[in-house]
């Protein structure tokens, strides 16, 4: 039951990191600089807990069964999504 539920926390935090994205990519094809800083906001909140989680806790007990390489990649790809972020805050 435990592991369901959280299962079913863990894709909705997914998804709403997706669908803000989305709304994110449209407010900057709007040119709505007020409604891309909101939102670029609420992803640096919403997100920073949750790469925290998965990379302190998830993936070095996903090592074993994915191997180091693959949750290295998985690093990397955290850190390219806040390079962005950043990135984005400049364009804003």
């Amino acid at each position: 039951m435990i592991a369901d539920d959280f299962s079913q926390v863990f894709r909705q935090e997914h998804r709403i990191i997706r669908d803000t994205l989305l709304d994110l990519a449209q407010a900057f094809e709007e040119r709505d600089r007020e409604r891309i800083r909101t939102l670029l906001t609420g992803v640096s909140r919403f997100t920073g807990p949750h790469f925290r989680y998965e990379e302190e806790s998830m993936y070095p007990a996903l090592t074993g069964i994915f191997g180091e390489e693959y949750i290295q990649k998985l690093l990397r790809d955290h850190d390219r999504a806040i390079e962005v972020a950043e990135e984005l805050v400049q364009l804003s």
